[in-house]
């Protein structure tokens, strides 16, 4: 799954893991986090929830609520 049609990076490659989501492996688009404090793009997150995933897809504890992530994290 690839959530960053409209972007083009020079060298994606170069991109930190940590700025990258654990569902499409893509740098974050729109990141949310969740009460572990792990984040995702945020249709990959919603996507997961909707599909009947109601845990967190790194250390399956219950998610009850995503959150935005802090500005400068967004701006990346």
């Amino acid at each position: 799954m690839t959530n960053n049609d409209n972007y083009e990076y020079v060298d994606e490659e170069a991109i930190s893991d940590e700025l990258k989501c654990s569902i499409c492996q893509a740098p974050f688009k729109d990141p949310r986090i969740t009460e572990c404090e792990h984040t995702f793009c945020n249709i990959c997150i919603t996507d997961w929830m909707r599909n009947g995933n109601g845990s967190c897809p790194i250390d399956r504890r219950t998610i009850s609520k995503l959150g935005h992530v802090s500005r400068p994290l967004r701006n990346l």
